[in-house]
């Protein structure tokens, strides 16, 4: 019985992968468990691994192609096994070639018997029609009216020229498949007429302002960078944010890290692993901080699996420090080491990247003062810390030149109040400025 081996989606917002490269080819022995496929997710690049051993009969997706989770792409049979009926009921896998810059991405055939594609059109160029004189075209017809509602089909790069351009997508016919507005359809649409009459005349010998897009590259969005962009419009817009700060003397913690550092173990402490751990022992007083919000009722979690928010150069990817609150502040700084080494590396699995109850996301390193970080659903706060800065504090009757940070406390409004986020600022204040308590 020929097994299916499938795009898998490995996060709640992972939608596609990317096919990177295929360790074994067809013919192929493989055993369960075997590594067959390098993929991309929308965090991490991983092995994709065989479920049934067999032979690999067939693969449906090339190397270089993003593919919609759950797609089939390959199947793992007996040797001597007939395929055909099987692929006969399966759907053709719906694949884009990754990165076609310069043109919207559009669906590709599977591979298997079809007509040879010229290099022009496997870079996305439209050849140019052979032996015809240039020819003017009529002005496109205009769409017919859409009903209020109605979905309007269209390819990101449509919608972006249609907008940079004042064209009102609802009165273009779409020539894609099942009406789908493409950047033809765009470049071909007569320019309203009102913006024509309202654009000025330009003066003789002068050439008129070129209504097309700014020169530049487009490049597709990397699927980090894809999923980043959904995410936080899903926490934006439907979670009500908001925000508290706090100045927190830093005088005794660093004062603490530097003697962690001269012990004989010799811990070297970052400041966002104090956090992490000074965080954590918060959580523990503070139930609806780690909570998640499940419409009529919470859900009070009992871990405290703190994330940090780790910048990586096509996005942020957060790595998830588990139970945080009862590990020790080298066990912390030795995990966040690794994973911070990992997620850079795209190295992180889902396990690791996932499932946070809070996140810390430090900026200070880059001299940001303070700033408001996003929450990440189903996650109730993220706490933003800023540079440690020397200023004046009054200490005992006199001004003294100190150290302090500013912290932000981002917070879900649906499950705490202004009220709670300002004890819970106040409980991580004194934890910091009495920062034995994050030895203990």
């Amino acid at each position: 019985m020929a097994n299916r081996v499938v795009m898998p989606k490995l996060t709640d917002t992972m939608e596609e992968g990317v096919l990177l490269k295929w360790y074994k080819q067809e013919g192929e022995k493989v055993e369960s468990g075997d590594p067959i496929a390098e993929v991309e997710t929308d965090k991490a690049v991983m092995d994709l691994e065989a479920f049934a051993s067999g032979t690999l009969k067939k693969i449906l997706v090339p190397e270089g192609y993003v593919v919609p989770s759950g797609d089939l792409i390959a199947l793992i049979a007996r040797e001597d096994e007939n395929i055909d009926e099987v692929l006969s009921h399966e759907s053709k896998p719906r694949m884009r070639k990754k990165e076609l810059k310069g043109a919207p991405p559009e669906r590709e055939k599977p591979p298997g018997p079809q007509a040879e594609v010229s290099p022009q059109e496997e870079a996305g160029v439209r050849a140019p029609a052979p032996k015809e004189a240039p020819r003017k075209e009529a002005p496109r017809p205009a769409a017919p009216p859409r009903a209020e509602g109605e979905e309007i089909k269209a390819s990101p790069l449509a919608r972006k020229m249609a907008q940079e351009r004042g064209i009102d997508l609802r009165t273009i016919k779409g020539s894609g498949p099942g009406g789908r507005i493409t950047q033809r359809d765009i470049e071909e649409a007569a320019v309203p007429e009102a913006q024509a009459a309202a654009a000025p005349a330009a003066p003789a010998g002068q050439a008129r302002p070129q209504t097309a897009a700014p020169e530049g590259e487009e490049v597709e969005l990397s699927m980090i960078r894809k999923a980043i962009a959904k995410r936080m419009v899903q926490s934006k817009a439907p979670v009500p944010h908001f925000y508290v700060t706090s100045e927190i003397d830093m005088g005794r913690i660093l004062s603490f890290r530097d003697e962690m550092e001269k012990s004989p173990d010799g811990v070297k402490l970052t400041l966002s692993e104090l956090f992490l751990k000074a965080v954590a022992l918060t959580l523990q007083k503070f139930p609806s901080y780690r909570s998640i919000y499940q419409g009529d009722r919470v859900r009070i979690v009992k871990s405290i699996d703190v994330g940090l928010a780790v910048g990586i150069p096509d996005g942020v990817i957060t790595a998830v420090i588990r139970d945080c609150d009862h590990k020790t502040l080298a066990q912390i700084s030795g995990e966040v080491r690794d994973k911070v080494k990992r997620a850079r590396e795209k190295g992180l699995k889902p396990e690791e990247y996932t499932g946070a109850i809070f996140s810390v996301s430090n900026l200070g390193m880059f001299d940001v003062e303070s700033f408001s970080a996003i929450i990440t659903p189903p996650e109730t706060g993220v706490l933003a810390i800023g540079s440690i800065l020397q200023k004046p504090i009054a200490n005992d009757g006199k001004i003294e030149v100190g150290r302090t940070v500013k912290v932000t406390l981002s917070t879900d409004h649906r499950v705490a109040d202004g009220v709670q986020a300002a004890n819970f600022l106040k409980e991580l204040k004194q934890i910091i400025q009495n920062p034995l308590y994050l030895a203990l």
